[in-house]
């Protein structure tokens, strides 16, 4: 098992702990594309989490749909509004 510090996003971190944020994304650049289940994602002296399954997307639309909106943005009211909070550069997703 492989550790990757990653960016800290308290509100989704917080979504995360509450059950609300069921995905957590991350754009599958070098620093982790070796990333697999059973890895874990710290976020510094706020806490970790253990990944569970990877799956890949190629694009925003694709993971939304997939994982439907509410999971990725629980925050967002309306599904527009959860694709402007998922507003990434363009790579594939993990």
């Amino acid at each position: 098992m492989a550790t990757f510090d990653a960016t800290l996003h308290i509100q989704a971190f917080e979504s995360m702990e509450r059950g609300l944020k069921t995905v957590y994304t991350v754009i599958a650049n070098d620093e982790y594309s070796m990333i697999s289940s059973g890895d874990r994602l710290e976020f510094g002296s706020y806490g970790s989490i253990t990944v569970g399954t990877v799956r890949r997307y190629p694009d925003l639309e694709s993971l939304a749909t997939a994982e439907g909106w509410r999971n990725v943005v629980p925050e967002a009211d309306t599904e527009a509004v959860s694709y402007t909070h998922l507003t990434l550069p363009t790579s594939d997703l993990v």
